[in-house]
């Protein structure tokens, strides 16, 4: 919620969240569009999306808030 309130008195942090979330989403989507030469099959591409996707969230785990210290 720190950073919610942040973003609301401050124009630069919001801005630059926005464009994170932006930069995120499109990242996902990339990921999703890369993802569906390898699956044959519905069922494999599903499989793989979700593998993905928790790949990214275990990387965010590990190594997301030693990054966001770095630039604070």
């Amino acid at each position: 919620m720190r950073d919610v309130a942040a973003g609301a008195t401050r124009p630069a942090v919001a801005v630059r969240g926005v464009a994170r979330f932006t930069a995120g989403l499109l990242m996902l989507v990339a990921g999703g569009v890369l993802l569906v030469p390898l699956a044959i099959q519905v069922r494999t591409f599903t499989v793989l999306e979700t593998w993905t996707v928790l790949t990214g969230l275990l990387v965010e785990q590990l190594i997301g808030s030693d990054v966001r210290a770095r630039f604070r």
